[in-house]
């Protein structure tokens, strides 16, 4: 995800705060807000595991299985970055090279991320 939080830093300690709900009280709480019944509830009693992981978007097994135990995860799984651009940011270059009868092709593939309206002339 991306947001434009440029208005909300100050100069000096920015500092960034995340909340976690726990997944198997999301979970739940999706279920009653639910006026029909989305099966199975639970997973098998013999599983020891937790119900209702059919309404939240997450890895089934991690509410149990029958080869292992229920933890249901929540967290950040990849980096957490901050970056700040007046006008644009270079998200990814991509360069392919291939050779031709007597020269080089070459593609350049570029993704920006922009903050304001540009006109310009790539070269």
């Amino acid at each position: 995800y991306r947001f434009d939080v440029k208005n909300l830093l100050k100069t000096s300690n920015n500092s960034l705060e995340v909340q976690f709900t726990s997944a198997i009280w999301a979970a739940k709480q999706f279920s009653t807000e639910t006026p029909y019944p989305v099966p199975p509830a639970c997973v098998p009693q013999e599983y020891h595991g937790e119900c209702h992981a059919n309404y939240i978007r997450k890895m089934q097994a991690s509410f149990a299985w029958d080869w292992g135990p229920a933890f249901p995860s929540v967290g950040i799984w990849k980096n957490v970055l901050l970056r700040a651009y007046n006008v644009a940011h270079a998200r990814h270059v991509g360069i392919e090279t291939r050779p031709d009868v007597t020269d080089w092709k070459v593609s350049v593939t570029l993704y920006l991320d922009v903050a304001t309206n540009v006109t310009g002339t790539l070269s």
